[in-house]
């Protein structure tokens, strides 16, 4: 398996999502023109996680997972999937990012499992 994975998301515009796999932790970053927006990791409890919401969204089901930690996860509505997060602040701005519904076969043949 590769150890990145690059993806661009239907929204926002002109954005990347790339996920990268360190041992067993998924690294989730947002790029706007090339320039980190944000980025969280996901620890093995959650990356299983993570691989049960991108098998649910090949089959067309609705899923979801958020990490504790700064309330990173991903979802998918019907298939489709979307990464969030919140971003640091008061009160705390939360940042989605919709993939399009390519994006979670890509995503299931990168995780290999």
């Amino acid at each position: 398996m590769s150890q990145f994975l690059t993806l661009t998301p239907v929204i926002p515009a002109a954005a990347e999502l790339e996920f990268a796999l360190y041992g067993f932790t998924y690294r989730v970053t947002g790029k706007v023109g090339g320039e980190r927006v944000f980025g969280f990791d996901l620890s093995p409890t959650y990356a299983a996680e993570f691989d049960r919401v991108v098998k649910a969204a090949v089959r067309g089901e609705d899923a979801s997972m958020t990490a504790t930690s700064r309330r990173s996860g991903i979802s998918s509505e019907g298939g489709v999937l979307t990464v969030h997060t919140d971003q640091p602040g008061e009160p705390p701005v939360r940042v989605s990012w919709t993939l399009g519904p390519e994006a979670a076969g890509e995503l299931r043949t990168w995780i290999g499992r």
